[in-house]
Protein backbone atom coordinates (compact mmCIF):
# COMPACT_ATOMS: atom_id res chain seq x y z
CA UNK A 1 0.00 0.00 0.00
CA UNK A 2 1.21 3.59 -0.77
CA UNK A 3 1.14 5.03 2.89
CA UNK A 4 3.01 1.85 4.34
CA UNK A 5 6.07 3.13 2.18
CA UNK A 6 6.05 6.47 4.44
CA UNK A 7 4.76 4.84 7.41
CA UNK A 8 5.78 1.63 7.42
CA UNK A 9 4.57 0.80 11.23
CA UNK A 10 1.24 1.17 10.47
CA UNK A 11 -1.37 -1.73 9.74
CA UNK A 12 -4.49 -1.72 7.75
CA UNK A 13 -7.17 -4.31 8.97
CA UNK A 14 -10.59 -4.94 7.13
CA UNK A 15 -13.87 -5.15 8.81
CA UNK A 16 -17.69 -4.66 8.73
CA UNK A 17 -19.99 -5.93 5.87
CA UNK A 18 -17.17 -6.44 3.60
CA UNK A 19 -15.07 -9.21 6.01
CA UNK A 20 -18.33 -11.05 6.79
CA UNK A 21 -19.18 -11.35 3.12
CA UNK A 22 -22.30 -9.40 3.56
CA UNK A 23 -20.91 -5.77 1.15
CA UNK A 24 -23.22 -4.80 -1.69
CA UNK A 25 -21.63 -3.26 -4.80
CA UNK A 26 -21.99 0.12 -3.44
CA UNK A 27 -21.46 -0.68 0.32
CA UNK A 28 -18.12 1.24 1.52
CA UNK A 29 -15.15 -0.58 2.69
CA UNK A 30 -14.34 -0.28 7.03
CA UNK A 31 -10.54 -0.23 7.68
CA UNK A 32 -8.89 0.33 11.22
CA UNK A 33 -5.38 1.63 11.18
CA UNK A 34 -3.80 0.29 14.08
CA UNK A 35 -0.05 1.78 15.46
CA UNK A 36 -1.54 4.99 14.43
CA UNK A 37 -0.96 7.38 17.46
CA UNK A 38 2.66 7.17 17.33
CA UNK A 39 1.91 9.43 13.94
CA UNK A 40 -0.65 11.31 15.04
CA UNK A 41 1.54 12.26 18.42
CA UNK A 42 4.40 13.20 16.01
CA UNK A 43 2.17 14.72 13.06
CA UNK A 44 -1.11 16.07 13.66
CA UNK A 45 -1.85 16.67 10.05
CA UNK A 46 -1.72 12.42 9.44
CA UNK A 47 -5.16 12.40 7.62
CA UNK A 48 -4.55 15.17 5.55
CA UNK A 49 -0.94 13.97 4.91
CA UNK A 50 -2.94 10.66 3.72
CA UNK A 51 -5.24 12.38 1.49
CA UNK A 52 -2.40 13.81 -0.09
CA UNK A 53 -0.70 10.29 -0.83
CA UNK A 54 -4.24 8.82 -1.81
CA UNK A 55 -5.38 11.80 -4.13
CA UNK A 56 -2.35 10.68 -6.27
CA UNK A 57 -3.56 7.34 -7.16
CA UNK A 58 -6.11 7.16 -10.14
CA UNK A 59 -8.57 4.98 -8.86
CA UNK A 60 -9.68 7.60 -5.83
CA UNK A 61 -12.53 9.32 -7.35
CA UNK A 62 -13.17 11.10 -4.64
CA UNK A 63 -12.10 11.79 -0.81
CA UNK A 64 -13.37 13.94 2.28
CA UNK A 65 -10.65 14.14 5.06
CA UNK A 66 -13.14 14.73 8.63
CA UNK A 67 -10.06 15.24 11.05
CA UNK A 68 -11.80 17.24 13.27
CA UNK A 69 -14.61 14.50 14.00
CA UNK A 70 -14.27 13.10 17.59
CA UNK A 71 -13.65 9.65 15.68
CA UNK A 72 -11.41 10.95 12.75
CA UNK A 73 -12.35 9.65 9.46
CA UNK A 74 -10.77 9.49 5.66
CA UNK A 75 -13.71 8.81 3.35
CA UNK A 76 -12.65 7.54 -0.05
CA UNK A 77 -14.88 7.18 -2.96
CA UNK A 78 -13.23 4.16 -5.26
CA UNK A 79 -13.70 4.36 -9.16
CA UNK A 80 -14.23 0.67 -9.85
CA UNK A 81 -13.98 0.86 -13.51
CA UNK A 82 -10.34 0.53 -12.61
CA UNK A 83 -10.80 -2.87 -11.05
CA UNK A 84 -12.95 -4.37 -13.51
CA UNK A 85 -12.30 -6.24 -17.10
Amino acid sequence: MAINKYYPLLNFQIFGSTLTGLALPNSDLDIIVNNIFYYIYNEPDLLKNFSAILNKKYWIANYQCLSSAKVPVLKLIIDLSYFLP
